[in-house]
């Protein structure tokens, strides 16, 4: 029998079927959300979208290729190539091919060369875009003489070398990202008022990466071929016209750095200037959409939400079997029989070391790099270096953190809590589950599930592999840790009282783990935004603040799953495998390799 939450007996009946409504519930949502992805990913059927691979020296790079229907050898359209930033893949600019594709464009969103599911290269400044272009010639619907360059951040350095390399660029698109132009030379190459042809530079008001963005109205005057500062968003320069081709824009949006790939207006100005700089007789009229009609902000969203409603229905199956006898008798043995430390001192400490530790960690993993991934070590070396100072103190100070038995009285007395097969087993399948829907996904409907980002991308080149072997481990004794230390005693009374409970602890638990990157985070953007004044020097610090409020979605993520595995098994083992899976999948998927 089991209590519901006005204190009334609930037959173990109703409750099943209570789980097998939600169950069907979540089905659906999953189901109709990756129908209409689909739809919105294809137009609606007027766009084809197909995975591609392209050769690139001796390694590959891959990308999603938007074709509209009406793209023949007899009616080849202007092509563009969008390019990501770092840390991010083809998915990013999606949004963008999407739209360009939308209106007549033949779109690539290439995965850049490290990125996704491309394979690294060396001393190619162009980042795989020069391969691209010439897989694109051998396409007879792809019009390579009208072609455009879009490229946010380093993909907008990709985006100027290639322009230098290919010469015959028709239009560039630098988002978030301007070469030093206060150099021309080597590091930047040859710029002037007619090079590269056809410019539009777009930028956040926000960007973390830009001290002042007003000062690009004075840095871009020499390219934009005036005498006086550049007049944003509201002035065009040079003409259009084939026997000129200098067209200058300058557009600054109130967005932050990793929003603006994906920012209505820059979007919006993006394809009007593709659509100005390539057109041919008759091509805008044939396939006009006003530039307002905007439809990949609702295909990302449906994705963010079909990708939470298929998580939560895999977990909702694993509630269903570890009600069954098989998993009873595991759930009863392994009951962790102490108070965890004060969640108030605990979370404090906890934050405080989260702050402390950030940059000068991400600091060794710059100047120590850690084949074959960038960034990652450092994210693991930090999650680790967290929980085991942690660990220690509260090791040393169990009475101060008001423990009933000391860390070392509990360890000693219930080591068989950590063996529970079947709950690891049952993880491991959900797991494996998930990658299996995502490969056919990926690779037969070329959807992936995100927002932004692709979360949960294929692990299909051997350093991404490596990778997930290293840093499993890692991430593996952190999970468990923390599981330890957060999650060890939120039991649930057998009273009308147990729903208010279970609320009560996640938002104690939540409160103690978000505090850190709420303050950082806000010290950081409520300055630059309500004062305009910018707290970070640029450099590794601005780039490592792009990871860092990312990082405290993904610790909320995960002290909600550990929460949901403890509650459901009694064990801090299931929780801590599956987020320690979870969490190096979208990692090594991720991150540059």
């Amino acid at each position: 029998m089991i209590v519901d939450t006005e204190g009334f007996i609930v037959p173990e009946q109703k409750k099943k079927q209570s789980s097998y409504l939600i169950l069907s519930i979540l089905l659906v949502f999953s189901g109709s959300g990756l129908i209409s992805i689909f739809l919105l990913n294809t137009n609606y059927g007027l766009v084809d979208v197909s995975l591609i691979k392209i050769s690139n020296e001796n390694s590959y790079l891959t990308g999603l290729l938007y074709k509209p229907i009406e793209a023949s050898g007899d009616n080849p359209l202007p092509t563009v190539i969008c390019a990501h930033g770092i840390s991010n893949s083809k998915h990013t600019m999606s949004g963008m091919a999407l739209e360009l594709g939308r209106r007549g464009f033949i779109a690539l969103a290439l995965d850049l060369a490290g990125h996704g599911n491309s394979e690294p290269s060396k001393d190619d400044s162009s980042l795989g875009i020069i391969s691209a272009i010439e897989y694109l010639d051998t396409l007879s619907y792809a019009d390579t003489s009208s072609i455009g360059i879009v490229g946010h951040s380093m993909g907008a350095w990709a985006a100027w070398a290639t322009a230098l390399k290919h010469g015959n660029i028709s239009a560039t698109v630098l988002i978030g990202g301007v070469p030093d132009l206060s150099v021309n030379g080597t590091n930047s190459g040859k710029y002037n008022s007619t090079f590269p042809k056809n410019l539009l530079v777009a930028v956040g008001k926000y960007d973390e990466f830009f001290t002042d963005v007003n000062l690009l109205t004075t840095d871009l005057m020499e390219l934009f071929g005036t005498t006086n500062p550049v007049v944003p968003n509201h002035a065009f320069y040079g003409s259009f016209q084939p026997e000129r081709q200098d067209a200058r824009r300058l557009v600054i949006s109130s967005t932050i750095h990793i929003l603006e790939p994906i920012d209505p207006l820059i979007v919006t100005e993006t394809i009007q200037w593709m659509q100005t700089a390539l057109k041919v007789d008759g091509y805008v009229d044939e396939y006009f959409i006003p530039h307002s009609n905007l439809i990949f902000p609702l295909r990302d969203v449906t994705s963010l939400i079909t990708l939470i409603s298929i998580i939560c229905l895999f977990l909702s199956i694993a509630s269903l079997i570890y009600h069954t006898n098989a998993f009873e008798e595991e759930k009863s043995s392994h009951k962790l029989d102490f108070e965890k430390p004060s969640l108030k001192k605990t979370g404090l400490v906890w934050g405080s070391l989260v702050i402390v530790l950030y940059f000068p960690v991400m600091l060794i993993g710059t100047f120590i790099p850690v084949p074959p991934m960038t960034f990652a070590p450092s994210i693991a070396l930090w999650f680790l270096m967290i929980n085991s100072i942690l660990f220690a103190i509260i090791y040393l100070f169990s009475s101060y953190f008001e423990m009933n038995h000391s860390l070392r009285e509990v360890l000693k007395k219930d080591r068989r809590v950590w063996w529970v097969k079947r709950g690891v087993g049952l993880v491991c399948g959900i797991i494996a589950s998930l990658y299996g829907i995502m490969f056919i996904l990926n690779n037969f409907f070329s959807i992936q599930l995100g927002f932004i980002i692709a979360f949960f991308s294929n692990l299909l080149i051997f350093p991404r592999i490596v990778s997930f072997v290293i840093l499993l481990p890692l991430f593996l004794i952190y999970f468990l840790i923390d599981g330890l230390l957060f999650h060890a005693d939120l039991t649930t009374p057998n009273n009308g009282s147990a729903f208010r409970e279970d609320l009560t602890q996640i938002g104690r638990l939540l409160v103690a783990k978000v505090w850190p990157f709420l303050l950082v985070v806000g010290c950081i953007y409520i300055p630059r935004i309500v004062f305009d004044i910018n707290l970070l020097p640029g450099g590794l610090i601005t780039l490592s603040i792009q990871f860092y409020w990312v990082l405290g979605l993904f610790i909320i993520a995960g002290s909600l799953i550990s929460w949901f595995w403890y509650h459901l098994s009694n064990s801090i083992v299931p929780g801590a495998v599956f987020n320690s899976l979870l969490f190096v999948w979208i990692l090594t998927s991720l991150l540059p390799v």
